[in-house]
């Protein structure tokens, strides 16, 4: 009997823990820029394309229809990610859910993209991209690799170096 209460205890136990772990999640989710958790689950995602058949696959096993799938990957698409595929998609791939929040000092909103770039603030992107390469200057200005590049490009030239 003594067994019994002591599984009984146990199971209370998880399941504070697991419900304090899906609200620091949902927590997360919802503070979190919808732009950079696609683009950080892409990312995460890219890295398993081939396991599973390419991105098809990786569709069909989470249990989505393709397009569904991709709108969940694609920062540019209007729809959300919403917090059930981002739980299907992340348990069915082994993705920890952490590493989509990664750099969450934006939230909400296009806050963190510069709308005027003056000398010192070029000066500083490049020194950052001499710094961190292009896989750091995407996660730390949330630009793409393209256009991480292409600034980099026009503001060395700006600065004449």
């Amino acid at each position: 009997m003594d067994n019994l209460n002591n599984v009984g205890e146990v199971t209370k136990v998880n399941n504070e823990r697991l419900e304090q772990d899906i609200y620091k999640l949902l927590t997360k989710y919802y503070n979190t820029n919808m732009k950079l958790m696609k683009n950080n689950l892409r990312n995460e995602c890219k890295l398993k394309y081939k396991d599973f058949g390419g991105r098809k696959g990786m569709a069909e096993l989470v249990g989505l229809e393709f397009g569904a799938f991709q709108s969940c990957l694609n920062p540019s698409h209007q729809s959300s990610l919403t917090f059930e595929n981002l739980i299907k998609i992340c348990g069915t791939f082994d993705i920890k859910a952490e590493k989509l929040f990664a750099n969450t000092r934006i939230t909400k909103g296009n806050q963190g993209v510069e709308k005027t770039w003056t000398l010192e603030k070029k000066q500083k992107f490049v020194n950052d991209y001499k710094r961190l390469g292009v896989e750091g200057m995407t996660e730390e200005y949330l630009l793409t690799k393209k256009t991480v590049a292409l600034y980099n490009t026009r503001f060395s030239k700006d600065l004449g170096l």
